[in-house]
């Protein structure tokens, strides 16, 4: 998991994949419309989907993690914490999705880490990264838009 400033992506990220990417987060306007599912930025090697929720507590959450694409994850408008889990040693509730890219643990006690996403912040999970996100900041629930996008693996990984 890695989360900085959008700004300083540069620090962590090179390549004509992620330079993609995040060229789309630095000029996607704040009043994008929700999608219903994934849009192409370029075929399926980048996808992007926006959305609005509620934050919630962390006990309404479940943690979950992917196969083939790396999450970016940037609060368009408020903030959400999103805990991050190693997937070693987590219990899986729901095997793996493929058309979906998803499979799905129980969240345990332990958090490894948390991170606060809010506009001009980013956070990037892994497939190793379970992670959950739409959690309460400080306590109060909060209506956070968002965008997501779906890099895929084989393209930011040797080999």
């Amino acid at each position: 998991m890695i989360a900085a400033k959008l700004a300083d992506w540069r620090q962590y990220f090179s390549g004509p994949t992620w330079t993609k990417a995040f060229e789309f987060l630095e000029n996607i306007p704040t009043d994008s419309p929700d999608d219903d599912g994934l849009v192409p930025i370029d075929g399926d090697k980048l996808l992007y989907r926006v959305m609005t929720y509620p934050t919630r507590g962390p006990e309404d959450t479940t943690v979950e993690a992917h196969e083939r694409y790396v999450d970016i994850q940037m609060s368009l408008e408020g903030s959400e914490a999103i805990d991050w889990f190693s997937r070693d040693g987590l219990k899986l509730i729901r095997a793996y999705d493929e058309a979906d890219d998803y499979l799905l643990f129980a969240r345990p006690e332990a958090v490894s880490g948390t991170v606060v996403n809010r506009p001009g912040y980013f956070s990037v999970f892994f497939p190793d990264d379970g992670h959950t996100a739409q959690q309460l900041v400080g306590g109060t629930s909060e209506t956070v838009r968002k965008v997501v996008i779906k890099v895929r693996l084989d393209l930011v990984q040797p080999g």
